[in-house]
């Protein structure tokens, strides 16, 4: 999936994404998320960055707790049936047609919040 103008991505130690996530889905924000279990992290699919969003103070604050925001033209690999399958990534949310994508800095927000 490549990041740009339709979608976004923060990806972030997986302790601190449970949290994130059970935040989101207090606030019905919740969105897909993927699992990477070899490197304990887990990648937000957002709406797109805004720059005003990524401000020096937010930038230094995600850099902090380990989290990484995609840049745009990045690319974010999601689990395919054979990731899934062998457990090399896996989506601890999967995305459906009811899902709505949550906004990048509501993402951000639960984050600097933990």
């Amino acid at each position: 999936m490549e990041i740009g103008t339709r979608y976004g991505a923060i990806t972030m130690p997986a302790d601190l994404g449970e949290r994130v996530q059970q935040q989101l889905a207090q606030a019905d924000r919740a969105g897909p998320v993927v699992h990477h279990p070899r490197a304990r992290r887990w990648t937000f699919i957002t709406g797109p960055a805004r720059p005003e969003s990524l401000t020096k103070s937010v930038a230094a604050a995600l850099f902090r707790l380990y989290a990484t925001v995609a840049c745009p033209g990045a690319q974010v690999v999601l689990p395919s049936a054979d990731d899934e399958r062998t457990g090399y990534r896996t989506w601890v949310h999967s995305p459906d047609s009811s899902d709505t994508i949550p906004p990048l800095e509501s993402v951000i927000e639960a984050l600097l919040q933990h």
